[in-house]
């Protein structure tokens, strides 16, 4: 996979809300977020993480 192709998909995935990047010097890091684990896992997520503005 070419690096722009990698970065727009992980743009997307940040965008969703299925992961996070923070950058330290030169490297960027980057993690699932629970709402992630969860849909990887099978799992249900709960209202909160789909939706977090609506309590």
């Amino acid at each position: 996979m070419l690096i722009s192709s990698a970065s727009q998909h992980l743009t997307v995935l940040r965008r969703a809300g299925l992961m996070v990047s923070r950058r330290k010097a030169d490297v960027v890091f980057h993690a699932v977020t629970p709402l992630g684990t969860d849909l990887l896992r099978g799992r249900q997520p709960s209202p909160q993480q789909v939706c977090p503005d609506q309590q």
